[in-house]
């Protein structure tokens, strides 16, 4: 029997380092978050933040998706299955 799960990503602010904004003019900001093999959800960086090397880019947005699986297979693969957050600098 499947049920349904609610998935959802807020992102508040993001803290850039490692010289990632010294790489010339800074490019928009998006963080991608992808759970098991459903589609990437994407949260993009307000326009209006600019940040420099050691900037806090603040995104202030989430998004959510629903999922319909069986109870017990999810919990078996989350135990199994590491969950993965990356952020993309956008051209």
């Amino acid at each position: 029997m499947s049920d349904y799960f609610l998935l959802e990503a807020y992102v508040h602010d993001l803290t850039v380092g490692g010289g990632l904004a010294e790489s010339g003019s800074p490019s928009p900001l998006a963080l991608a978050f992808q759970f098991l093999d459903y589609p990437i959800l994407l949260s993009y960086a307000k326009q209006d933040s600019p940040w420099s090397a050691e900037d806090v880019v603040q995104f202030s947005s989430g998004k959510s998706c629903i999922l319909q699986e069986d109870l017990e297979e999810l919990q078996y693969v989350l135990q199994k299955v590491l969950i993965v957050a990356m952020h993309l600098g956008l051209r």
